[in-house]
């Protein structure tokens, strides 16, 4: 191949020959890997399903409690209601003042500061 166009010779390198590897050892990792990637699918829908389904239990829980919780607080504002306290001091016994007075300490100081 000496021409104008081309004027070097074309030199050989050396081909380098991959080794020989047995097919069924080839088409056996394949299908392994094949498997385990589809087992790992599966195992992290299986996560997800099961994330899911506690969220939506958990969220469940979280509105009951709220009704609990509303029911809860009329129940003790209805408890606690002015005219359950005045049954309440009509039970006890106690009576209505009259007129407060107040003890007066004498105009020495014990203790200063």
């Amino acid at each position: 191949m000496t021409s104008l166009a081309f004027p070097y010779r074309l030199t050989k390198f050396p081909s380098f020959a991959f080794p020989r590897l047995n097919q069924n050892l080839i088409l056996g990792l394949e299908l392994a890997f094949i498997v385990f990637l589809t087992s790992l699918c599966l195992w992290q829908n299986n996560q997800f399903v099961a994330r899911t389904y506690q969220s939506q239990n958990l969220q469940l829980k979280v509105a009951g409690l709220k009704k609990e919780n509303e029911s809860l607080e009329m129940n003790s504002l209805r408890e606690n209601s002015l005219s359950n306290l005045e049954i309440l001091v009509r039970d006890l016994g106690l009576e209505k003042t009259g007129e407060v007075t107040f003890i007066r300490s004498p105009g020495t100081i014990m203790v200063a500061r």
